[in-house]
């Protein structure tokens, strides 16, 4: 448990600092759906450094393998279609989630949050974390339609607090009835959060 939490700050330092050399990266996905071909990223020559800003606009190869684990700054989607980012590695976000797309978003891979995170967004597209979802935090829902798969995501720990001022926050789960994560701010009106079973 103690290494965990070594590595987490480590991580949470590396990314404090990537602000400040990040890039604005923008998938174009012409190749295919992997994350490590450069030809599917902005100037089609190099993929994402650790840190960079990820933008995912209206392409044609919306579902997308990492191939490995990524740390990137700002993840934002803005696509009238689907997105998928499939399993089996893990995203490290260092800063907001914003939805501003129509189409839905599903993204079946770990997230892990290392700073006050912003879940934001115009978009209409419901945006699933259907993986599990780790660290401690504040998450902050300010827009967008946002649904937690519980089931995936029990490694939130318990200083994990949502703030929800906007859009809509659900709470999925296969076997239980209620959230475990705290919340701080206003009471949530049944608008903002719906438990579905």
């Amino acid at each position: 448990m103690k290494t965990l939490a070594t590595l987490i700050v480590t991580i949470s330092l590396i990314i404090a600092a990537l602000p400040l050399l990040a890039a604005d990266r923008t998938w174009i996905g012409t190749t295919d759906g992997n994350w490590a071909t450069p030809g599917n990223w902005d100037g089609g020559v190099t993929i994402p450094a650790d840190g960079d800003n990820i933008s995912f606009p209206d392409v044609a190869n919306q579902t997308i393998t990492l191939g490995a684990d990524r740390i990137i700054g700002t993840l934002t989607i803005n696509a009238p279609d689907a997105y998928v980012i499939n399993t089996g590695n893990r995203i490290t976000l260092g800063g907001a989630l914003t939805q501003s797309g129509a189409g839905t978003v599903t993204l079946n891979n770990t997230l892990t949050l290392v700073a006050s995170q912003s879940l934001a967004g115009t978009g209409a597209g419901e945006v699933t974390l259907a993986g599990a979802l780790t660290g401690s935090t504040t998450i902050n829902v300010s827009g967008a339609n946002w649904t937690l798969n519980a089931d995936n995501s029990a490694t939130l720990t318990s200083g994990t607090k949502w703030n929800v001022t906007g859009g809509r926050l659900s709470l999925w789960s296969a076997t239980t009835s209620r959230s475990t994560a705290a919340h701080s701010g206003p009471p949530l009106p049944s608008a903002a959060w719906a438990i579905a079973r």
